[in-house]
């Protein structure tokens, strides 16, 4: 009897573990995600004023952000032209 009331809690405290390990997956997938989708968004938005033939100032400006924040992605930007394929240029900054 005790045997077994010791399996049973056992198997709990796994399922307890296991739901809380999945809920912390969840959450850690859902914010990588979202960053993964924000810096796609950046990246488009810098490949159309690219596009358009701004410079990195310029863009910088537009964008109200640093130069030296912008560059990195400007520059993955221009070494992918003149495709832009946007998936590639997330993963060349990984």
């Amino acid at each position: 009897m005790a045997k077994e009331n010791k399996k049973v809690k056992n198997s709990v405290l796994i399922d307890l573990f296991y739901e809380d390990g999945l809920r912390t997956g969840e959450r850690s997938g859902e914010k990588k995600g979202i960053q993964k989708g924000l810096q796609e968004k950046e990246i488009a938005l810098i490949v159309k004023k690219v596009r358009r033939g701004k410079n990195l100032q310029t863009i910088a400006d537009e964008l109200e952000e640093p130069i030296d924040e912008v560059r990195k992605i400007y520059e993955a930007v221009m070494k992918a032209a003149p495709d832009y394929d946007i998936k590639m240029i997330r993963e060349s900054l990984a």
